[in-house]
């Protein structure tokens, strides 16, 4: 892969969010920015709220930056102004802050067990589930609705809290299901999303952004994604713009064992580089899984740009479904396929759920069997990823305008 050097030269010092084309060099193979500071982060834009990150290692030599970017290729590219992202102390506090893997394990033990409404034990622990996350929701500052509807002639709920940003308007939301089937005592189906969506919330509760971040734990996932079809048919009709949505499902089982991961007949034509990848490595199912589609792009490139620029090991594929999930409907079993329907970017972050978890569905998924420190890392990665899009108030931003090179 051809890279493309992104060159800052460190002696102009300019206004946030202006837009300079004439302090821009454009050369066949770089760009050539004079600037003052050093980035924390570097975009390629098509608008404010559709960028792609660019992965970049940082080199200096007689006051120039030198940033090698890795991920960049022509189609990469969405538009044509480059965004250069300062650090600000509250974005270098919040890339710090470490997972609470005590949390998290808690949060599994005292909610572990069957959520189902069709049982009347699982409907009382149902209830109790989402209680429990509206008293964390509440101590946490955020704005909290219980969204109820009727299905089946039952009385349903969807738990939201809202963490307001400057833009109330403009929204991104982090999302997990809280009901299990009737069967399942659901420890990574789905306690594993929801500790973790709840530890998030805790980190980026503590900051302030321009954008707003709305947390959800949907209901009825389960019975075909009722619960966030729901609120998409409330929020819809709102004066909203839902920038994007990342859907945890199931984040918490992986295996170093090999033959660990399945795929289905068809991933294999579907997927051939992440099949031989995969098999390459005697099909060890230790990888995160992130599903996405043509339009969710800049979501699943700025989580996977947070997972590079953190350093951490955990092992990424990216699933992105030929014609929107019409050739790979199996991707699509989530909270993140109403997004879909309705054109709004979404992506889902899971372990691969029956073509990994033995105990998928079954008694036996149990906390015992999930790799908190694995969810740990997907809870820094995400943290930062919904940071990076709704943009911290205190961030300095500066774009330009650019020609993009053809590669």
């Amino acid at each position: 892969m051809k890279r493309i050097k992104v060159l800052l030269l460190l002696y102009a010092l300019l206004c946030s969010c202006k837009s300079r084309s004439d302090t821009v060099v454009v050369k066949e193979d770089e760009i050539i920015v004079s600037i003052s500071g050093k980035p924390s982060a570097v975009f390629i834009c098509g608008s404010e709220k559709d960028c792609t990150p660019i992965v970049f290692e940082s080199k200096k030599k007689n006051n120039l930056t030198t940033l090698y970017c890795e991920n960049v290729t022509d189609k990469s590219f969405n538009g044509n102004r480059l965004k250069i992202v300062y650090d600000s102390q509250d974005r270098m506090a919040l890339r710090s802050r470490i997972p609470d893997s005590d949390y998290i394990t808690s949060v599994v033990d005292s909610l572990v067990g069957i959520r189902n409404y069709r049982d009347s034990l699982g409907a009382d622990r149902l209830n109790m589930a989402k209680e429990f996350i509206k008293n964390e929701f509440y101590s946490n500052g955020l704005e909290v609705t219980e969204q109820s509807f009727n299905w089946d002639d039952v009385i349903h709920s969807n738990i939201i809290g809202v963490h307001p940003g400057t833009e109330l308007s403009n929204v991104y939301i982090l999302g997990a299901h809280i009901d299990t089937v009737l069967d399942s005592p659901g420890a990574d189906d789905n306690l594993s999303g929801i500790s973790a969506m709840l530890e998030v919330m805790k980190i980026i509760s503590r900051f302030s952004f321009r954008s707003t971040i709305v947390f959800v734990a949907f209901d009825l996932e389960e019975y075909g994604s009722i619960g966030s079809k729901e609120f998409l048919r409330v929020f819809k009709d709102k004066d909203i713009n839902i920038s994007g949505l990342i859907n945890f499902d199931m984040i918490g089982y992986y295996s170093d064992q090999d033959s660990s991961q399945y795929f289905p007949n068809a991933f294999k034509q579907i997927y051939p580089e992440v099949y031989d990848m995969v098999l390459s490595e005697n099909l060890k199912g230790n990888f995160v899984i992130d599903i996405t589609n043509d339009f969710s792009s800049h979501v699943s490139n700025n989580f996977k740009a947070n997972l590079y620029s953190l350093n951490s090991d955990l092992k990424y594929v990216e699933l992105k479904c030929p014609r929107n999930g019409v050739v790979a409907s199996q991707l699509k079993r989530s909270d993140h396929a109403p997004f879909w329907k309705e054109q709004i970017p979404a992506i889902s972050i899971g372990d691969g759920a029956d073509t990994r978890n033995p105990y998928y569905h079954a008694e036996q998924d149990t906390p015992e069997h999930l790799d908190y420190e694995k969810i740990c890392q997907i809870v820094s990665i995400t943290a930062s990823t919904l940071a990076n899009m709704a943009e911290f108030s205190s961030d300095s931003v500066v774009y330009y305008d650019i020609d993009i090179p053809k590669l």
